[in-house]
């Protein structure tokens, strides 16, 4: 499963934004497998309420051979506290 090789995509439950005009909405981020979908708790006029607002599919990509690996990202000190790692895996 995407979020358990990359913990940071684990982000489940109800999110609010504010986008200008529209004013504030709302989303409820849930996932089947790897794929991420966010329903839209409060509807407008572009997406109704309880319909998808948008799907990301975290399954990862695996390619063969060394010459399209990706060197993981070098994390700050300060960064690698925030974060608990020293470096994040990329994924092509």
């Amino acid at each position: 499963s995407a979020r358990l090789c990359i913990p940071h995509f684990n982000i489940e439950g109800l999110w609010v934004g504010k986008y200008g005009s529209h004013g504030y909405e709302m989303i409820n981020v849930t996932y089947t497998g790897d794929m991420l979908i966010a329903y839209k708790v409060t509807g407008d006029k572009n997406v109704p309420k309880a319909e998808t607002t948008f799907k990301a599919d975290l399954s990862p990509t695996f390619h063969s051979g060394a010459q399209n690996a990706l060197k993981p990202i070098e994390l700050t000190e300060s960064a690698s506290k925030q974060w608990g790692t020293d470096q994040l895996i990329r994924f092509p």
